[in-house]
């Protein structure tokens, strides 16, 4: 590769590309580089190093499998037992129990192949996901190991990107089985015909088995897959719910796939802390509800719309307090502490604490409980600075 009739030895770190040596004072004159001789071995070392933690995903994830497959051969084990136990007790009642015997030995056919369907379902998935982080690792591993310097560095940052995209990606799916072998029943008696000849039931609680980061960004959606082998698609609800602001609550569209699993999506509309509350039969599932922080894209940061809120003589210092409110403290025009005033994100003021004691307002922070602290400069001849706790 050749560039102004030089070869291209040296890396510009700052156009992440190849240049040669006329490249260094004609179009990158001012920039960082370095001889491939030296950069290309160091990104080749970071690359293989940061190749860990994939592997590390890709074996959790192998594991993983083997567990699915050990646990379909239980449920299936369980099944015949739960069978068995049925057919042993059936046998001791009359021919008009037969239908109802019948009835229980289907449902518990018919709860493990749920089950089953449930963990082939999520084995796909997983089988799937294994197959792309392989598939990657073995692409870095090709290029790290047979590629020359300079297509490495071409490539370098690209490769680092897509390792540290697929390892967040498929950390966030759920390596534990979403159904297990508990299948059981309840025997009638020999001796007394019930009014309720049994039943088989599956003593698994609904749980979430991938969600969404804690933190996302607005705009993007809030996703979670629910594991409910029990439930159908109207037993269960999604709710999401901004804590400084709970008329902004937002129901979440639910889709189930027939197998058990329930895929669940809902979009915040404001940033801030949420909750998600998920129900199956109009109760909280475990873990309910689960908290959610939402920020600003990176591309939003910075480039909102400037506007002033209220109107203040000479404000110092401004912070929030634990109902979303601004807190702002004021020194005199001559200096001294005016006071420490609490308004709302539109400006209208709420509360003013005069501080007529203090000599000189300089800094204001909020505790969780709404305590409000100024930090007080003295300046006679020497300096003498103090924090102070305001009663709000």
């Amino acid at each position: 590769m050749r560039g102004h009739g030089e070869p291209k030895k040296l890396f510009c770190f700052d156009c992440d590309r190849l240049i040669c040596r006329d490249c260094t004072i004609i179009d990158h004159s001012g920039h960082k580089f370095e001889f491939l001789t030296k950069c290309a071995p160091e990104s080749r070392k970071t690359l293989r190093h940061s190749l860990a933690p994939l592997q590390k995903v890709a074996a959790d994830m192998a594991g993983a499998e083997k567990t699915l497959v050990s646990e379909e051969a239980k449920v299936e084990r369980q099944k015949e037992e739960v069978c068995r136990s049925i057919q042993q007790s059936f046998d001791k009642l009359k021919t008009v129990l037969d239908q109802r015997k019948a009835e229980l030995v289907k449902k518990a056919g018919s709860l493990a192949q749920e089950k089953k369907e449930a963990l082939a379902a999520q084995k796909r998935v997983l089988q799937v996901a294994q197959g792309e982080v392989q598939l990657l690792v073995e692409v870095v591993e090709r290029n790290v190991e047979g590629t020359s310097d300079q297509d490495l560095m071409s490539i370098r940052t690209q490769l680092a990107t897509k390792m540290e995209e697929e390892e967040k990606r498929h950390r966030q799916l759920s390596l534990e089985p979403s159904a297990t072998a508990d299948i059981t029943c309840n025997l009638p008696s020999p001796q007394v015909i019930p009014d309720d000849l049994g039943s088989v039931s599956d003593r698994n609680t609904p749980r979430l088995f991938t969600h969404s980061p804690n933190t996302i960004e607005l705009g993007s959606p809030v996703e979670v897959s629910l594991a409910g082998p029990t439930a159908s698609l109207e037993d269960v609800s999604v709710s999401l719910k901004c804590v400084a602001d709970p008329s902004s609550s937002l129901e979440g569209e639910v889709v189930g796939n027939g197998v058990g699993i329930f895929s669940i999506s809902v979009t915040p509309q404001v940033r801030g802390r949420h909750d998600l509350i998920v129900k199956v039969k109009d109760e909280e599932i475990a873990g309910s509800p689960f908290r959610v922080f939402v920020k600003l894209p990176p591309s939003q940061l910075g480039r909102g719309q400037v506007r002033s809120i209220g109107s203040l003589e000479w404000p110092w210092g401004v912070a929030v307090n634990n109902k979303q409110q601004l807190v702002a403290i004021e020194s005199g025009a001559l200096g001294g502490g005016k006071g420490v005033t609490v308004m709302t994100r539109n400006g209208e003021k709420v509360q003013t604490i005069e501080c007529n004691q203090f000599k000189g307002l300089r800094g204001v922070a909020v505790a969780s409980n709404g305590a409000i602290y100024v930090t007080d400069i003295v300046m006679p001849s020497a300096f003498s600075n103090s924090v102070q706790m305001v009663n709000s």
